[in-house]
C-alpha cells in the first residue's frame, strides 16, 4: 500500500500520461513533476485503449494508477466519456485526473520554450495559457461528470504540485 509520495520502501506510484506526443510528454513530466517523487513508473500512452488497459483491475499489471495526465491535444468525446466513467467507477472515483494544457507559444517555438521563466516573461505566455485552459475549466466544476483536478502547465506547476499530491494521498485513503 502506498502511504506517502515520500517514503522509499513503498510501491512505486504509477503515473498515466496520455499524449499523442511522446517526446514533449516525457520533457514536460521530467522538467516538472518528475522531481517530485522517489519512485515513480511513467507510462506514456498513445491512446484511450491503451489507457482503459491501465485502468482495469483485471489488466493492471502494476495495479490501478495513483495520477492520470491527459494532454490537451488527446481531449476529444471519447476522453471527456473516459472521465466521466472513471468518476463513475467506486475504485477510480478519487484518482486524480490533470489536463496538461499546451498553448500555442509552446507548441510553436523551439526551446528552450515555458520552462524558462525569461521566455515566459518575454513571450507574455501566461496569457495564452489561460486562453488554452478555457476548453476544460467547465470540467474544473464538481458537477461535471468527467471532472478534473485542474488544469497544469509549466506556468502553473510549481503552485499545483502540492495540489496534485494532495489529491494522490487522498485516492490512496479513498473510501471506494
Amino acid at each position: 500500500m502506498k502511504t506517502s509520495q515520500y517514503f522509499i520502501d513503498d510501491e512505486a506510484i504509477q503515473i498515466l500520461f496520455l499524449d499523442t506526443d511522446h517526446n514533449d510528454a516525457r520533457t514536460f513530466f521530467e522538467n516538472g513533476l518528475g522531481n517530485a517523487w522517489f519512485d515513480y513508473e511513467l507510462h506514456l500512452l498513445t491512446c484511450l485503449e491503451e489507457t482503459k488497459l491501465f485502468l482495469d483491475p483485471a489488466t493492471a499489471k502494476h495495479g490501478l494508477p495513483d495520477l492520470l495526465l491527459i494532454s490537451n491535444r488527446c481531449w476529444t468525446e471519447e476522453t471527456e466519456q473516459l472521465v466521466a466513467q472513471i468518476r463513475e467507477n467506486k475504485k477510480l472515483a478519487c484518482l486524480p485526473i490533470y489536463c496538461v494544457a499546451s498553448c500555442l507559444k509552446k507548441t510553436n517555438s523551439s526551446s528552450p520554450q515555458c520552462w524558462e521563466p525569461q521566455w515566459r516573461i518575454e513571450t507574455g505566455c501566461d496569457k495564452d495559457a489561460r486562453i488554452t485552459a478555457i476548453p476544460f475549466n467547465s470540467h474544473l466544476k464538481s458537477k461535471s461528470s468527467a471532472q478534473l483536478n485542474g488544469i497544469i502547465c509549466a506556468n502553473n506547476l510549481d503552485r499545483e504540485i502540492p495540489n496534485i499530491i494532495e489529491k494522490m494521498t487522498a485516492n490512496w485513503f479513498c473510501s471506494g
